[in-house]
């Protein structure tokens, strides 16, 4: 029969305590020394809608006397779907002389409330197409800024930008005739002709003018008499009213273009109750009894617009 020795059997379960002991305290006091995974969760039912891109031309050419659709071209997307996103608005404008929250301007200031909604390209990508009509005499400008603003269904939103330059437009329109009605030979009689400023610059007047053919140097030809005809420097302009045949400027005789003396039309500006973009320029005709003309005659007289600054 074995004996079983009671006092070293409790004297080595003490010593295997101590040591549980022992390294139950070593990892308490050392807390890198003992870890656990915890798993962490959420779900997140909305994301904000993103843009991806913002397209425009990099040069604006304007329509004389017209307007000219501005393509401003949104590519976003929205983790919710492409149908999350409800609306999308932006505003086009003259950074230089204006500012995002400025009322509208033709010159300065354009804004679209709901742009065109394009295809879903994607579950989660939709195009956008916010198409400015942007007026003839807008500011010429390097820096007009199209800023877009996309909106979801959760009433979140981000917007983004991207520039284009609008170019200076030197363009003019003038009365379709200059017309001197009947007239006897030795006669001197009067026109007017109006020009209006058709572009976003102040613009300077040059002349030249033909009977039939550029380089003529007649200023009319007259069809019921063969080879009649008025001379080029028998038809004189001036800016000012009071000036007569003295004192108006004849045509060049070798078809040269004149600048028209002292005259500038100036842009549109939108703040004068007329419209201020316009000038009257002064015709004077001398029937000359040297050329003998008769009958209906007719001619060319070509205005030009040229930078005034």
């Amino acid at each position: 029969m074995k004996i079983i020795n009671k006092t070293k059997t409790y004297g080595l379960l003490g010593i295997i305590s101590l040591l549980l002991l022992f390294m139950f305290t070593v990892s308490a006091n050392n807390p890198g020394d003992y870890s656990q995974n915890v798993t962490t969760k959420v779900n997140v039912t909305n994301a904000y809608p993103r843009i991806s891109s913002i397209s425009m031309p990099s040069t604006v050419d304007l329509i004389p006397g017209s307007t000219k659709q501005v393509n401003c071209t949104i590519e976003a997307y929205d983790w919710n779907g492409a149908s999350d996103m409800i609306l999308v608005n932006a505003t086009l404008w003259e950074n230089q002389t204006a500012s995002m929250s400025d009322a509208d301007s033709n010159l300065t200031h354009y804004t679209i409330d709901n742009c065109t909604f394009g295809a879903i390209v994607a579950p989660y990508n939709r195009t956008f197409y916010c198409e400015f009509i942007v007026y003839y005499y807008a500011n010429a400008s390097n820096n007009w800024i199209c800023n877009a603003t996309v909106t979801d269904t959760y009433d979140f939103s981000t917007s983004d930008y991207n520039t284009t330059e609008i170019l200076p437009l030197y363009a003019l329109n003038v009365t379709s005739e200059i017309d001197f009605g009947e007239a006897a030979v030795g006669d001197i009689p009067n026109a007017t002709a109006n020009i209006t400023n058709f572009g976003n610059q102040a613009i300077n007047i040059s002349v030249e003018g033909y009977g039939r053919t550029p380089g003529d140097q007649h200023a009319m030809d007259c069809d019921q008499i063969p080879g009649g005809y008025i001379n080029i420097t028998d038809l004189k302009f001036t800016p000012n009213p009071s000036d007569d045949w003295a004192a108006s400027t004849s045509l060049d005789l070798n078809s040269n273009p004149l600048n028209i003396s002292g005259l500038t039309v100036p842009k549109i500006d939108l703040i004068s109750v007329q419209p201020n973009n316009f000038s009257t320029t002064y015709w004077h005709l001398f029937i000359n009894p040297i050329q003998n003309p008769f009958g209906v005659c007719n001619g060319t007289v070509v205005f030009t617009a040229w930078n005034a600054n």
